[in-house]
């Protein structure tokens, strides 16, 4: 993953901000870690906005948005799990062990 300068800047900036509202003796570490759950957390986000568009919707009430975006979570997680089991398929079949063939002499 490529990162632009301004962009470490604002994590480095942010992870300071979160040791500050830490409790004491918390580890660099474990900000480190949290910040990275956090980073690819938002990235999915992004993907499955970018896929099955939750925000193409205006709402007015909790509920509605939640009904929504739990559908598209969903959707998005429906389309990852094809997208592997087709990834899969392919890499089986450029090895020749397409339908078929897989134990047969």
């Amino acid at each position: 993953m490529n990162a632009c300068p301004a962009m470490i800047t604002c994590a480095v900036v942010r992870s300071q901000a979160a040791h500050r509202s830490q409790p004491r003796g918390t580890r660099l570490r474990t900000l480190v870690r949290t910040a990275g759950a956090r980073w690819s957390v938002e990235e999915s986000f992004q993907t499955a906005k970018n896929e099955v568009g939750p925000d193409q919707c205006q709402v007015r009430r909790y509920d509605a948005w939640h009904a929504r975006i739990t559908l598209a979570m969903a959707a998005a997680a429906f389309l990852v799990i094809t997208r592997a089991a087709e990834t899969d398929r392919d890499a089986d079949r450029s090895q020749g062990a397409g339908p078929g063939r897989a134990g047969t002499c």
